[in-house]
């Protein structure tokens, strides 16, 4: 379960994070103040952002999922 929800949130992640690289560039290179900076890359900062970021977002789901169901079944 946690490696399956890390898994898809990761997946997620670069796509959302390769979307914003993609349509909006601006904003990465805002983020980290390389307006002017010709060898910054917004598609490696999306996909990597959005990969380290889905993975732990996944994890703390997947976690929590797990936990959720351990208390429910034993409580019966």
């Amino acid at each position: 379960m946690v490696v399956g929800t890390a898994s898809g949130f990761a997946i997620v992640g670069m796509l959302l994070g390769a979307a914003i690289a993609r349509f909006i560039p601006s904003y990465y290179r805002e983020m980290f103040n390389a307006v002017d900076d010709p060898s910054f890359e917004p598609l490696s900062v999306g996909l990597g952002l959005g990969l380290t970021q889905g993975i732990f977002c996944g994890l703390v789901v997947g976690c929590a999922v797990v936990v959720s169901v351990a208390i429910a079944l034993r409580r019966k």
